[in-house]
């Protein structure tokens, strides 16, 4: 999951904490997959399942990550 991720970008969590966090696609699952990893990429904070991204994903609602993280990158399909 980690290497093909969709979106993904510095984050601030509700502590202040900046984290390192991925969205993307895994088969099998009809959702994105948010995984959250520590900044030096040594240790994932949580992985969950995020219906409200999959949801502003689809219809193309970019602002959503944009709101959340900073540094925003984002992967066209060839570059998976």
């Amino acid at each position: 999951m980690l290497n093909d991720w969709s979106i993904r970008g510095i984050c601030v969590d509700a502590q202040g904490s900046r984290t390192i966090t991925h969205w993307g696609f895994v088969p099998g699952l009809r959702q994105m997959v948010r995984v959250v990893v520590s900044l030096d990429d040594e240790r994932i904070v949580t992985a969950y399942q995020d219906r409200t991204a999959t949801m502003h994903w689809t219809r193309g609602s970019r602002s959503y990550f944009r709101q959340r993280c900073e540094e925003l990158e984002e992967r066209n399909e060839s570059d998976v």
